[in-house]
């Protein structure tokens, strides 16, 4: 069953653990700026939206976090949102696709 929230839902928490190919959480640690750890969100018209993470931890647990800000989920259907890790210019990581549902 896919994830549902309400429109217009705020303060809820959406977690990645970042994986190796074996499913073993991996170390995210050196993603430590501010900007390092990043959910991109797409709406049902498509549009993209780039939301910062926050370590749940110290990301050797390889897990980040959102919280759903006011007015964020304007539009009913589905959504999707991977993350995307940076841990220098060149080492750039980004997760498979979430998904869940907005609805009225």
């Amino acid at each position: 069953m896919a994830n549902t929230f309400y429109l217009l839902d705020k303060g809820l928490r959406i977690t990645i653990i970042v994986t190796d190919a074996a499913g073993a959480a991996r170390d995210i640690s050196a993603a430590s700026g501010v900007s390092d750890k990043q959910f991109v969100f797409t709406d049902p018209d498509g549009a993209e939206t780039t939301k910062d993470g926050i370590f749940t931890t110290d990301g050797t647990d390889g897990s980040f976090y959102y919280v759903i800000e006011d007015s964020f989920l304007a539009s009913i259907g589905d959504w999707c949102f991977r993350g995307k890790i940076t841990e220098s210019a060149s080492t750039v990581y980004r997760t498979g696709i979430g998904t869940f549902t907005v609805v009225a």
